[in-house]
């Protein structure tokens, strides 16, 4: 029995022989009314207290446990009653905190695993590359190598170090993407409001879709030159779209370097634009042989490569450059689309913005 309790029984049969001496004082008849009236008083009183601390102590309890971890996730005991009362109330508050833990805890759980995962991953992506930049130096210390052989290497190093060098860049912009969206990555949110008209680092703003495209091509000017591709770009009359003009025009890039790695030698790529009345879209078709049925539900996955169907794939690709160029998309209210139309055809989406006071929301 708690100090409270008994403070309070105390009290109450201090009251009750104080009450029963004065009734009996007055009458005999009072004196015995009042006595069996505080009886059952104090005998209701009493179940009452019992039932409440009953349940208190079945609560103690399950936080004991809970404490203890003996409760396993997803926390399927249910407390919760639908009596009124401050403890009915109590009851429910703990297990909506205790449903919120477990979804903190399976968050956290599901990050770890994805850690590791990334960390495997990345580990096997610089492996190859190192293990190549060690032989080569090796065979470069060799007096005896031809000058040919020794320009050959001297190349084969700075591919592997300029290859090496994106992969380090790329994963650091994943992880600056997944730091500000609370780590979702590519399968992260849609939320594109900011105080200034910006999503984190990203200041949204209207953006010509023909700088967005010039800007792409810029960066992969000497990739598609050397392999002899053309970009064909065909759009109705000039558009805009609210985007983060440099993190948008590497995604774009990323898609247009995918494109070009799947499609041959002196073909065409082909970049269109325009809008619906759901959003308005910038669109990339290679010349390749299309995208397999068994890779499209996986396409965005970071790290993926795809089944190895494709014979013009690039098999030193590291696998990011789609999984990258989603999570820019995501991050300021759009999507990518993948489908087949005589070539692989990826679809960027920009769903319909309005500016607040707080920026540039989603509708």
């Amino acid at each position: 029995m708690s100090t409270e309790v008994k403070r309070l029984i105390i009290i109450m049969f201090s009251i009750f022989i104080i009450t029963s001496a004065a009734d009996f004082y007055v009458s005999m008849a009072a004196g015995v009314i009042c006595l069996v009236g505080m009886a059952a008083l104090c005998a209701a009183f009493g179940l009452f207290t019992r039932r409440r601390h009953k349940r208190l102590g079945e609560l103690s309890a399950y936080l004991r446990r809970l404490a203890r971890s003996e409760v396993p996730a997803p926390y399927d005991t249910d407390i919760r009653d639908y009596d009124e009362g401050e403890l009915s109330i109590l009851k429910n508050e703990i297990h909506k905190l205790v449903t919120r833990l477990s979804e903190n805890v399976a968050a956290l759980q599901k990050d770890k695993a994805g850690l590791r995962n990334a960390l495997a991953d990345i580990s096997h992506q610089l492996k190859t590359p190192l293990t190549s930049l060690s032989m080569m130096a090796e065979l470069l210390e060799d007096d005896t190598l031809s000058k040919e052989k020794r320009q050959e290497f001297t190349k084969n190093l700075s591919t592997e170090l300029a290859h090496m060098e994106w992969l380090a860049l790329t994963l650091l912009k994943m992880a600056k993407l997944d730091a500000d969206s609370g780590g979702t990555g590519a399968s992260g949110g849609t939320g594109a409001s900011g105080g200034t008209g910006t999503s984190g680092d990203f200041k949204l703003r209207p953006v010509s879709v023909q700088d967005l495209i010039d800007d792409a091509l810029a960066a992969l000017k000497i990739l598609l030159g050397a392999q002899g591709q053309r970009v064909r770009v065909e759009g109705g009359v000039p558009m805009t779209v609210i985007c983060d003009k440099q993190w948008t025009s590497e995604a774009l890039a990323n898609i247009l370097k995918n494109a070009s790695e799947h499609s041959p030698q002196n073909s065409d790529l082909y970049v269109r634009y325009g809008e619906n009345p759901l959003c308005k879209w910038i669109s990339v078709k290679d010349s390749g042989p299309g995208v397999s049925r068994q890779d499209l539900p996986r396409l965005f996955q970071r790290f993926y490569r795809g089944s190895g169907r494709d014979p013009l794939r690039n098999r030193r690709g590291a696998g990011l450059g789609l999984s990258f160029s989603l999570a820019v998309m995501r991050r300021q209210n759009g999507d990518i689309e993948a489908a087949n139309d005589g070539g692989a055809v990826f679809t960027l989406k920009f769903y319909p913005m309005f500016k607040s006071t707080f920026g540039w929301e989603s509708k």
